[in-house]
């Protein structure tokens, strides 16, 4: 009989931990363009309607046109044109 060749033993019954990769961050550049942005505020409608939310105003006029308060399903108020 051919003798059996002598296997490799692991050194424990458990499997392998295989390590955790981890996710690499991404570093963002800083540029003089980021540095000197500044913002340009809120237009002209935007602001008449964030002051008629405040208020409750029922309607608003912007450049000749109203807009009407009204109210979604689940109470979203917007301004929609009358």
């Amino acid at each position: 009989m051919a003798k059996k060749s002598a296997s490799k033993k692991k050194c424990c019954p458990c499997p392998k931990k295989t390590m955790r990769k981890t996710r690499k961050t991404r570093k963002t550049r800083k540029t003089k363009a980021t540095k000197t942005r500044k913002s340009r505020g809120k237009n002209e409608f935007f602001s008449l309607m964030l002051k008629a939310k405040k208020t409750n105003a029922p309607a608003f006029g912007y450049k000749g046109k109203t807009y009407k308060r009204t109210t979604t399903k689940n109470g979203l108020i917007f301004y929609k044109k009358a």
